[in-house]
């Protein structure tokens, strides 16, 4: 199994995380790749997918969770913040699987001018989930980037081809690596 491979130099001053304003974050993401941690919750038994509706650009459909990772971070560090702060389950970093590493030119974006898009790198991991685990991640999702009235949503084989009928498949492609 591939699994991302980190190369860590000592630092004398380590990279601290800073917020970019509005307008400095949208020119940022004009000149440089985006970097994220996405992850897919999985029922094993069913052969299905948890997603989320997501509120906002640049897929405000059915997606992953997960978000931007900061400089210095590490790639399960940071899927696993994410996982925290958007579903508010608190998943041990052993559970995670690396699963693969996908690039996005995104047709648009949530920042202003919202019709330039971006350009995405992302570390997609996937997680076996309980039902349990499912009813406390839909019941706590971030209000501000999901559809939270909507929670998570199964996805079988059959739904993801109708949900990305006639656009691009990267959420089929990876359910087909993982259930070949």
């Amino acid at each position: 199994m591939l699994k991302p491979v980190l190369y860590k130099e000592s630092m004398a001053i380590p990279l601290q995380r800073k917020f970019l304003g509005d307008k400095e974050y949208a020119d940022a993401l004009e000149v440089f790749v985006n970097v994220c941690a996405d992850c897919v919750l999985i029922n094993q038994k069913n052969r299905t997918f948890y997603l989320a509706k997501r509120r906002s650009k640049p897929r405000s459909d059915w997606w992953f969770i997960g978000g931007r990772m900061f400089a210095g971070e590490e790639e399960l560090s940071s899927v696993r913040r994410c996982i925290k702060r958007e579903t508010g389950l608190d998943i041990n970093l052993e559970r995670f699987r690396f699963l693969d590493m996908k690039r996005y030119f995104w047709k648009d974006r949530q920042q202003a001018p919202q019709d330039i898009g971006c350009d995405s790198l992302c570390y997609i991991f996937g997680v076996f989930v309980t039902e349990e685990e499912v009813a406390i991640a839909s019941a706590n999702l971030d209000k501000e980037e999901y559809d939270a009235e909507l929670g998570l949503k199964e996805f079988g084989v059959e739904e993801l081809a109708e949900l990305e009928k006639g656009i691009f498949s990267p959420i089929t492609d990876l359910y087909e690596s993982v259930f070949p």
